[in-house]
């Protein structure tokens, strides 16, 4: 099975993790607030792409934030009726109300609708709503050139779509690169991915994108699926705030970004070797599970929990029924990862 770069950075950070989803196939059924409404912007940026409207790649956002729930659960969260705004501090409808706080009150109109304020799958990042990605689509299509003001879709500015987030495959890998872009100013092709981050955007964070596995993956993989060298890489970011609208300095891009081909060949190298050892994982783990090294201090990430924490700190006697528990209740479900049935 050819591996792609999210089963990699699993088998990086914790032997353990890796063997609970890619060995027993054991998934976490739920989603993070902010993975969600990460895949949420990538199918409205997808579809800018396509050379969709503003307005056509929020209604794809709509349908792509509500799949997968209860029937219950969406009406819920798209119910008519008064809802306070999260964002603008008013109320649904044309209500005119006060915000602010003591005796400084100024009037504050709702302009977003009441189905907009969906909030999220977690209770403490309600910033992360819809309304914010679509707010967030607004100033990236216009930031970059994707639109005009009244929303309707135009031609990429600086560079030409040759590839639009889909599956691709090399001899040995694979994987769901963003984009792949042939560049007005010089006519090379560069693969382009975009991030979205609550961290700042720091110059040593963009630089880091300069010495990435997955972006070395990512022309190795495009180039196979595409017949045609990359000249490089480019990371487009957009930094996702907690409060007020989005503005034109949380989008930015970083690049082009060089990858030399002995700089290739070595984190090839390395990937390599990284698939055999989850090749004798995936072969052995089954009837020797020691095999598989722990790393503790993986057992925490953004400040949640590893799905597997409770399976792991378990004496490995009681795993077994505790996986039979969780399968039971929910909390997990077996699910074979496959990255060519995630586009």
């Amino acid at each position: 099975m050819k591996l792609d770069h999210t089963a990699l950075a699993t088998l990086d950070r914790c032997e353990v993790e890796f063997t609970w989803r890619h060995v027993h196939h054991l998934a976490p059924t739920g989603v993070s607030a902010a993975a969600h409404f990460g895949q949420v912007l990538h199918v409205g940026v997808r579809a800018l792409y396509d050379g969709h409207s503003v307005a056509e790649c929020q209604a794809a956002m709509r349908t792509a934030w509500t799949t997968g729930m209860e029937a219950e659960a969406v009406a819920s969260l798209l119910a008519d009726g008064p809802r306070h705004c999260v964002v603008c501090g008013g109320w649904g409808g044309e209500t005119n109300v006060f915000g602010g706080r003591g005796k400084h009150l100024t009037p504050v109109t709702c302009i977003c609708k009441i189905s907009d304020f969906a909030p999220t799958y977690d209770a403490n990042k309600l910033h992360l709503s819809l309304w914010r990605a679509f707010r967030t689509l607004d100033v990236y299509a216009q930031e970059w050139g994707l639109c005009n003001a009244r929303g309707d879709a135009l031609a990429p500015a600086t560079f030409d779509v040759v590839w639009n987030e889909g599956y691709a495959e090399s001899a040995t890998e694979c994987g769901l690169p963003d984009r792949a872009v042939r560049m007005h100013a010089d006519g090379l092709l560069y693969a382009m991915d975009l991030k979205t981050t609550s961290m700042y955007v720091s110059a040593d964070w963009q630089r880091s994108f300069e010495h990435s596995q997955q972006a070395a993956m990512q022309l190795d993989i495009l180039e196979a699926a595409l017949g045609m060298p990359l000249a490089g890489f480019w990371l487009d970011a957009i930094h996702v705030r907690r409060d007020g609208v989005p503005r034109k300095d949380d989008f930015s891009r970083y690049g082009p970004l060089a990858y030399s081909a002995e700089l290739r060949a070595e984190l090839r190298e390395q990937r390599f070797w990284k698939a055999a050892r989850a090749h004798d994982l995936r072969e052995y783990a089954h009837r020797y599970p020691e095999l598989a090294r722990k790393s503790p201090g993986a057992c925490i990430r953004y400040n949640a929990l590893c799905p597997y924490f409770d399976l792991c700190k378990a004496a490995p006697a009681e795993r077994p029924a505790l996986v039979q528990i969780a399968l039971a209740k929910g909390t997990l479900k077996e699910q074979m990862w496959k990255p060519s049935q995630r586009d």
